[in-house]
């Protein structure tokens, strides 16, 4: 079976971030622009949608294990899954990031429970993009790229001699 390009389980769903994490959604996303209406610098504010930012946090979420369960009052929502249409890639990475995390295949006929899941590890892995955008003396753009190199490299995956 083909999944049509225009398929979207989430194009009614709402997304959602801790309230408490918002804010560094605006902040390193180009989405709305500066403060004073001009464009943002890419190399401060290195992801074009919000969306993104929460996709790559959704991942080192899950690289890293760390999960967050968020009460439903200090959740925001930021968008809804609308903003996945034609994104077949994302979707899939939504899908089988559930299937890793329940060990159900058939968690994607739920598509709230999936993005629950997804929320779950980008509550987890929005403070360490944020960490890895700041640690360093670069702009935002060139920490994050040399922090996912490095976790990336062959030494960052040895265990440690003890």
């Amino acid at each position: 079976m083909a999944i049509s390009r225009d398929f979207n389980p989430f194009a009614n769903q709402a997304i959602h971030v801790p309230t408490a994490y918002h804010e560094n959604l605006r902040l390193y996303s180009t989405t709305f622009g500066s403060a004073d209406g001009g464009a943002k610098d890419i190399e401060e504010a290195p992801f074009k949608r919000y969306v993104d930012f929460w996709l790559l946090a959704a991942a080192i979420g899950a690289s890293q294990d760390h999960f967050m369960t968020v009460d439903s009052a200090e959740r925001h929502e930021f968008i809804t899954g609308v903003v996945l249409q034609r994104d077949l890639a994302a979707i899939e990475f939504l899908f089988l990031l559930a299937i890793a995390h329940s060990g159900d295949p058939f968690v994607v006929r739920n598509p709230r429970q999936v993005l629950d899941i997804a929320e779950g590890y980008a509550a987890g892995g929005i403070p360490l993009v944020k960490d890895m955008m700041e640690a360093g003396h670069l702009p935002a753009l060139q920490n994050l790229t040399r922090s996912l190199v490095k976790s990336l490299s062959p030494a960052a995956s040895r265990p440690v001699a003890g």
